[in-house]
């Protein structure tokens, strides 16, 4: 009733299935939560991705991902998408689909606000490597994606590394990061390219709405106990290390789910995340007016 909606932007070999995750899907799906909490959600397809075309690989980047989420948030906005003209669109990512998030809402400046999840400017080298070497061979040599038909220069993980890639393992529940194996996506030679780590300053502080912050504790991606500069242990942490790359009006805010890995949505207190996300919406997005520091 509020006109606004959620746009729900899937991580590198993960699908629309990330944010409404079928297993006990009371604890692990973003968008039961959001839904209950009174907003509409929109999880998509990344170009690439599921139910989405399937372009030639290096046409894939995270720049023609941005055309067609900008694309997405217009229809939305023009009422193109189940016949309600939205007010009021949200972004919502994981991991490169935060990247996508926010090069869309810093270049286009249509969107009322951003979450990224997953995804911080700079990150831990030795897990960002150690997921790159998880993409090893073509996506036609998985059994699941056998008889897809897809490109030259598709490319997923081996069967049994998402655990250790994307958990807290000794946290996370075994049956999750099976069906996680079973619904696994792909990821492009070209996406794999326009991943740059530091990510610039000018994509991030070209973002003239709120932004919110989320990730796990235990993000072997993002973070490091013992690397300088690469804490997440606390949300005052992750203010520390990004504040100086968002501009005063992204009234920059943070949330750290103990005990979680990478793929925040699918650790056992998600729940806990879910709740935040909703409270930081309906105080910096969706309230007639911002906290005081938003102004700034």
């Amino acid at each position: 009733r509020g006109r606004a909606v959620e746009v729900l932007i899937p991580g590198l070999t993960y699908g629309a299935s990330y944010w409404n995750f079928p297993l006990d899907p009371d604890r692990y799906s973003y968008v039961r939560a959001a839904t209950a909490a009174g907003f509409a959600t929109l999880a998509i397809d990344r170009l690439g991705t599921g139910a989405s075309s399937h372009p030639p690989a290096a046409d894939v980047t995270a720049s023609t991902e941005a055309v067609a989420l900008h694309d997405v948030v217009q229809r939305l906005r023009a009422g193109r998408v189940g016949a309600t003209r939205f007010r009021t669109v949200v972004l919502v990512g994981h991991s490169f689909g935060s990247d996508v998030a926010l090069r869309e809402a810093g270049t286009y400046r249509d969107v009322a606000g951003v979450i990224s999840t997953g995804w911080l400017t700079a990150g831990n080298p030795a897990g960002h490597l150690r997921v790159r070497d998880s993409y090893d061979g073509a996506a036609s040599d998985d059994p699941k994606f056998a008889h897809a038909g897809l490109p030259a220069g598709y490319v997923t993980t081996r069967p049994g590394t998402r655990g250790a890639d994307f958990y807290h393992t000794s946290y996370a529940s075994p049956a999750v990061i099976k069906e996680d194996e079973a619904l696994k996506e792909t990821v492009t030679s070209g996406e794999l390219a326009s991943v740059i780590v530091p990510v610039p300053q000018a994509t991030t502080r070209a973002i003239g709405v709120p932004v919110l912050l989320a990730d796990g504790q235990d993000d072997d991606l993002d973070c490091s106990a013992t690397l300088p500069g690469v804490s997440c242990a606390s949300a005052a942490a992750l203010i520390g290390r990004e504040q100086a790359n968002y501009a005063p009006q992204a009234c920059l805010r943070a949330f750290v789910l103990p005990r979680a890995g990478h793929s925040i949505n699918l650790h056992p207190d998600a729940p806990r995340w879910f709740a935040a996300a909703t409270r930081w919406i309906s105080t910096y997005v969706t309230a007639a007016s911002r906290p005081r520091p938003c102004s700034g």
